[in-house]
């Protein structure tokens, strides 16, 4: 309670002249330029009499310098109220919260039960639905004899990471007004926010202010915190607001953002507290961290440079003469400004070891998925045609602005030989500047003969195959699982041809996955990838084979009498159905190109890649240099994935076996069920007498009665 003096005869330094009510100086606003400075190291005393309180104050100018800004946070004992258990931790006094929460392992720690509460959480981003427990435990501060009892406390994991709020001893020793003060820590971090459903009722008895830019001492129920600006500490550059983190301002320009690290600008601000490990669906915190970062980097809107793809297909259909081709890695060919390469910063584990730090790598060049990477793409195409460095005619130049979509060209022309014109010069045109044409497919045989055999289709021009294999390869690991196929082609010399056809690498379940399952997994893709090439293509194949470092997969295929868990008998069940145990292979793991697929490939080893598209070299040699399959393996280990073993014995006799029951009976397996059928055939057995013999008959009701089903049994 303040004591109320009449404005003329107010103490010095705070005198309003002209003024002789009973009331506080600060209603007027002609004072606020008179007033004078006190103490800066002023302390609220309690000496003025019951009921009396002079609050001493500093008239502070706002935190103009920027200063960071700490949040009252102190340490705590939080203890059961049913049971001797205890912890010591942090909790953040959050007079902006209407309620009060702890973290779900404090909670758990202490064997906390309590019922199931859902409320709406409403933020300065939003409103967004939270369902916890509703627990109680008694709280007291560090040195401070009051124990509070908190009965309404509901678990939340959203509470922030202030730990750079949490005072020291040492920063006694920075500021005077502090001294004599004890802060008291302890291990651990904040897991308890109180709100203004309990620090209502327990007011701040006692303050220390001290100078511009050094932070404020209250003194709490729960013991002395700091609060406001502090010139001396080492905060991340983060606003609070009401326990929401808003961050920098990210509406910033680029230049400014990338003047801070990563660090300070996410800090903690995307801690994944709703995310769901087993859906793959965004939780509230990434929507959160994607909205920030699509305000972060503006796309600028500019011309329409990419043509539609209606236009391209009906300008292809206007001559007899058709060539297709494509851009090889068009994307990665068109190098982004350097001044941009920072919005397109990604993170990094070096040799992908997660136990140690990420570093901070950025793309130079453009990138599939990117938004922006079609139109700069197509912009650097028509520049191309606009430059002319290789002097091509104006056929050429139209072809590159009308008949691309992106990265595929398709043109027609009226004749076979202005068709190899034109692709000669589009091919000088685009080498000009680091782009490759192949892919390239047309219906002139002329044509296709003028293209090199490395950027045609899947076989050379004079080739025609006698024979056409599918080969498959199929590996797992820890971190993904994968397949790659090839067509091997056979001539009438005998001559082999081995060709790429397609690849499918895919990253394992969040749910752990021994590698025996997810070898079964990567066997089931093989042989999904064979009947999809199969019906795809229309060449006839003639053999499927598919090659397998893994001996228990082979065993599973070959195994007819073992039962297997539901997992393995599933996938074994659908590797039968589309393919033969013969036709699996056992092949090394430097001979799996699959391993390429299931690990990954580091861009110190990119050399590798030639042998994905490749093959393996045993391919292209007769099929007696294949590897050969191994002896049968036994399933064993803490892996295996048998089912529990039982016996059954039976009795099998020669003789017909004649069941007592008619047939119509065993065609129910309910004795209820076979009642109501019986009940309903004598109704229509009395229908008929009634209809045929003009037997009266017997009225049924809409429902079954009792009797009836009493004299069906």
């Amino acid at each position: 309670m303040l004591q109320l003096f009449a404005c003329r005869t107010q103490r010095k330094g705070l005198q309003v002249n002209n003024c002789g009510k009973k009331h506080h100086t600060l209603l007027h606003d002609d004072t606020l330029s008179s007033q004078k400075p006190v103490n800066s190291n002023a302390k609220s005393s309690g000496s003025n009499g019951p009921g009396v309180s002079n609050v001493h104050a500093n008239f502070i100018s706002p935190n103009i310098e920027n200063y960071p800004v700490r949040l009252i946070v102190v340490p705590v004992k939080v203890s059961a109220n049913d049971s001797d258990c205890y912890s010591f931790t942090y909790a953040f006094l959050d007079y902006g919260s209407s309620r009060s929460f702890c973290t779900t392992d404090i909670a758990k720690s202490l064997g906390l039960q309590g019922e199931t509460e859902g409320c709406t959480i409403h933020t300065a981003s939003g409103s967004k639905p939270h369902s916890g427990k509703r627990v109680s435990f008694t709280i007291t501060g560090i040195n401070e004899p009051n124990e509070i009892c908190i009965n309404n406390i509901l678990t939340f994991d959203g509470i922030p990471d202030l730990r750079d709020s949490i005072p020291h001893q040492e920063i006694v020793e920075q500021y005077p007004h502090l001294h004599g003060l004890s802060f008291p820590e302890v291990n651990g971090t904040i897991k308890v926010l109180i709100g203004s459903d309990v620090l209502g009722q327990f007011p701040i008895s006692d303050t220390c202010v001290g100078e511009q830019g050094s932070p404020t001492a209250y003194h709490t129920m729960l013991g002395w915190a700091l609060a406001g600006p502090d010139k001396n500490a080492q905060i991340s550059n983060c606003v609070d607001v009401n326990f929401l983190k808003a961050g920098y301002s990210y509406a910033n320009s680029i230049e400014e953002i990338t003047n801070l690290s990563m660090c300070h600008i996410c800090g903690h601000d995307f801690v994944d507290l709703f995310a769901d490990p087993c859906t793959t669906e965004f939780s509230v915190d990434d929507k959160k961290a994607l909205s920030i970062m699509a305000d972060t980097v503006k796309m600028v809107n500019g011309p329409f440079n990419t043509n539609t793809l209606v236009g391209v297909l009906l300008r292809f259909r206007q001559e007899p003469v058709a060539v297709i081709c494509d851009i090889s890695q068009m994307f990665h060919r068109i190098r982004v400004n350097p001044p941009d390469c920072d919005s397109m910063r990604f993170l990094w584990w070096p040799n992908d070891d997660l136990s140690r730090d990420p570093v901070e790598l950025k793309m130079l060049s453009h990138i599939f998925g990117c938004k922006s990477s079609p139109s700069v793409a197509t912009f650097a195409l028509r520049k191309v045609a606009d430059n002319n460095l290789s002097n091509a005619d104006s056929v050429t130049i139209e072809t590159v602005n009308r008949n691309f979509f992106v990265d595929d060209c398709l043109k027609s022309l009226p004749t076979a030989d202005q068709t190899v014109s034109l692709i000669s010069q589009l091919r000088k045109l685009l080498d000009t500047c680091g782009f490759h044409l192949a892919k390239f497919i047309s219906n002139d045989q002329a044509v296709l003969d003028s293209i090199p055999d490395e950027d045609k289709a899947f076989k050379p021009a004079d080739f025609t195959p006698t024979e056409v294999q599918l080969h498959l390869f199929c590996n797992a690991s820890r971190v993904g699982y994968g397949c790659s196929s090839y067509l091997r082609m056979i001539d009438a010399a005998n001559n082999i041809h081995v060709v790429f056809v397609r690849g499918v690498s895919r990253v394992t379940p969040k749910q752990p996955i021994t590698i025996p399952r997810l070898e079964v997994v990567s066997a089931v893709a093989a042989a999904e990838l064979a009947r999809s090439i199969v019906k795809e293509l229309d060449y006839k194949i003639d053999k499927v084979l598919y090659c397998t470092e893994s001996t228990s997969v082979l065993q599973f295929l070959n195994n007819r009498a073992e039962r297997f868990k539901t997992f393995v008998a599933n996938g074994v069940n659908t590797i039968h159905l589309l393919s033969k145990p013969e036709q699996w292979l056992h092949v090394s793991t430097k001979e799996n190109l699959a391993d390429i697929a299931s690990r990954g490939l580091m861009p110190n080893k990119v050399s590798l890649s030639n042998l994905w598209f490749d093959g393996p070299e045993f391919l292209r040699k007769d099929e007696s240099f294949w590897p050969a399959r191994p002896c049968n393996v036994p399933i064993s280990g803490d892996n295996c994935p048998i089912a529990s073993e039982f016996r059954v014995n039976y009795l099998s006799t020669d003789c017909e076996y004649e069941s007592p029951f008619p047939p119509f009976f065993i065609r129910y397996s309910k004795f209820e069920k076979l009642q109501r059928a019986m009940v309903w055939l004598m109704r229509f057995q009395g229908y008929m007498r009634w209809k045929y013999l003009k037997c009266d008959r017997v009225p049924a009701s809409r429902f079954i009665s009792v009797e009836e089903l009493r004299n069906a049994s």
